[in-house]
């Protein structure tokens, strides 16, 4: 174990957030020139997961499928569904 692996073990140690100081410390490392970094890094909480979904769920609704789905000639508050639609999705983020 070479000096910069033992002093990032000592400070995981000590740190509450271990589960974040782990997955910093695993994606920064290299081995034999290989580049070792992720890609995509899940949540590990359940609010974390939580608002993953909300996210996808976000990005989903904003696709061109759905906005067929509401672009219909309804009025709601005095506004067509496709505005108020959009309103929604602009609000979420």
């Amino acid at each position: 174990m070479n000096d910069l692996t033992a002093r990032v073990a000592a400070s995981m140690a000590t740190r509450r957030d271990t589960a974040m100081t782990a997955v910093v410390v695993l994606t920064s490392f290299h081995h034999d020139g290989y580049d070792m970094r992720r890609i995509f890094v899940l949540p590990t909480s359940w609010a974390g997961w939580g608002l993953f979904i909300a996210f996808v769920a976000l990005v989903l609704a904003g696709i061109w499928p759905v906005i067929g789905w509401v672009n219909r000639a309804t009025l709601v508050m005095g506004l067509p569904l496709l505005v108020v639609w959009s309103y929604v999705i602009i609000l979420s983020c």
